[in-house]
């Protein structure tokens, strides 16, 4: 029997934001989450804009640099936690670098343009 209903991708539910001050940044990891299968990537360059598209639509995963002018990273995190609290939701958050990695010292993804 064959079924003509569309197969979800393994990655096609999952909503992220990365954010970054520095736009090189944003489109090389855009670029490597999109390669990897990820389809609803939105990004911000601060983490007002990030918070704002969050308030419009919730996402799944932040990817965020810790340094940005304004609101640094750390900040943003606890915006973010403080938001998932008031609205029954859990935003995995993750840290990115200047060199364009993606994760901890424990183990990271390097992206490449």
């Amino acid at each position: 029997m064959h079924s003509t209903s569309r197969r979800l991708q393994p990655f096609d539910d999952i909503s992220i934001i990365v954010v970054d001050d520095a736009k090189f940044t944003l489109e090389m990891i855009r670029r490597v989450l999109a390669k990897a299968g990820f389809q609803d990537i939105r990004v911000a360059l601060s983490g007002a804009e990030a918070l704002r598209m969050m308030r419009q639509r919730k996402a799944n995963i932040l990817v965020a640099d810790w340094m940005m002018p304004e609101m640094d990273g750390l900040s943003l995190t606890q915006h973010v936690r403080q938001f998932d609290e008031e609205n029954d939701h859990y935003t995995y958050n993750h840290p990115a670098d200047r060199q364009g990695r993606i994760g901890s010292a424990g183990g990271s993804l390097r992206t490449r343009g």
